[in-house]
């Protein structure tokens, strides 16, 4: 088949092993790629989404945290700059360091003429909220390229069996 066919993946090791390093870099690369070519073409709008999703609020934060170390390492290879990838944190708190609600929030960062963020980091509940939203919805539909389900064992109940389905 083509390289441009869809698989899903999945990947399973041992506790500590690194498969959280394994597929952020993958899916960061990917992010930087789509940014690359959205900025070759003249059109923002050609970036495509990776989002992580994490069962757990904390565990959402601290992943977070260790995706934007390996975001901020990115150099570009001819000048050594920060390429700007900036992971967002899709949480309610996101918005109040920003001094707004969570609805007027999303529809700033995904309405009307929001550029696509290359990467968002999430909870399956935030998710689920944010699924209502058409600004989201519309965003999302149009530009998602990866999804990532880290620590998924964690899942359990309602989530645990939406989960099942993917």
């Amino acid at each position: 088949q083509g390289a441009s066919t869809n698989k899903a993946q999945v990947l399973t090791a041992g506790v500590g092993s690194g498969k959280t390093i394994g597929f952020s870099i993958a899916a960061l690369i990917e992010a930087r790629k789509s940014m690359i070519d959205a900025s070759s073409s003249g059109n923002v709008n050609h970036r495509t989404i990776s989002l992580f999703v994490y069962p757990r609020t904390q565990l959402c934060r601290d992943q977070h945290r260790e995706i934007c170390k390996f975001a901020t390492n990115m150099k570009d290879k001819d000048t050594q700059n920060d390429v700007g990838l900036e992971p967002w944190l899709e949480l309610y708190e996101s918005y109040r360091s920003r001094g707004m609600n969570a609805t007027d929030g999303v529809i700033e960062m995904y309405g009307g003429g929001a550029h696509p963020m290359p990467v968002i980091v999430t909870t399956y509940e935030t998710l689920k909220r944010r699924m209502r939203r058409p600004e989201f919805m519309a965003k999302i539909s149009n530009h998602l390229s990866t999804v990532v389900l880290d620590e998924i064992h964690l899942t359990s109940g309602v989530s645990g069996g939406m989960a099942s389905y993917l």
